[in-house]
């Protein structure tokens, strides 16, 4: 099953051709390193596949539904949570659960609070049918992304058992790039781009 499908795709910048009529299929198992010197196109490329990037003909595919995660050569973090609140966060779609689960308690709560009709009953229903699938749906992350899970990331990646309750602005920006590439491997992308990731880790870490 192919991923990404480059079609005939062409990117310039100015008098440089990035890519001239690059047709390339991203299988689900392909590992690609991508090879050359500075200023060659490495980044563009990654940014094409990541959203960020346009380009000037041919098309770039995607199957539906693939997730993307992308670990740049700049970034910025901030801070305001532990590190291991960091990474669990990091999954798209748990903050938004949890918010749609305080909303349909406060529901449950007004709706008990008023006199019993018929009206109110329905309501109950609806709403508990809302709470039911809401919870459904947290067990699915609690069970397939738990912080055991993101502990042994970051252990994988150097980080101390101690470090997990640091706040994210105490690390040095070499470590914040670990927290940020902990994150994008916890959240198991389909398609994971990474730009020069073994830049600030060392050798264990990088075999890891």
């Amino acid at each position: 099953m192919s991923l990404v499908v480059f079609d005939s795709l062409s990117l310039g910048f100015g008098q440089k051709t990035i890519v001239a009529d690059l047709n390339l299929r991203i299988g689900a198992s392909d590992r690609i390193g991508l090879i050359g010197p500075n200023g060659s196109g490495k980044t563009s490329l990654l940014r094409m596949l990541a959203g960020q990037q346009g380009w000037d003909s041919g098309s770039l595919r995607f199957a539906r539904g693939v997730r993307v995660g992308y670990l740049a050569q700049d970034l910025v973090v901030e801070g305001g949570q532990t590190l291991a609140a960091f990474v669990v966060n990091s999954v798209p779609g748990r903050a938004d659960l949890d918010a749609r689960l305080a909303e349909a308690e406060a529901d449950l709560a007004a709706a008990q609070a008023e006199a019993d009709s018929e009206e109110v009953h329905e309501r109950l229903m609806e709403v508990a049918e809302r709470l039911a699938d809401i919870h459904e749906r947290i067990a699915h992350f609690d069970t397939h992304f738990t912080e055991h899970e993101a502990l042994r990331i970051l252990a994988g990646l150097g980080f101390q058992a101690s470090d997990s309750g640091r706040d994210l602005s105490e690390f040095s920006g070499g470590w914040q790039m670990r927290a940020v590439l902990a994150a994008l491997l916890f959240q198991q992308p389909d398609l994971l781009l990474l730009d020069e990731p073994t830049n600030h880790l060392d050798l264990p870490s990088v075999a890891w």
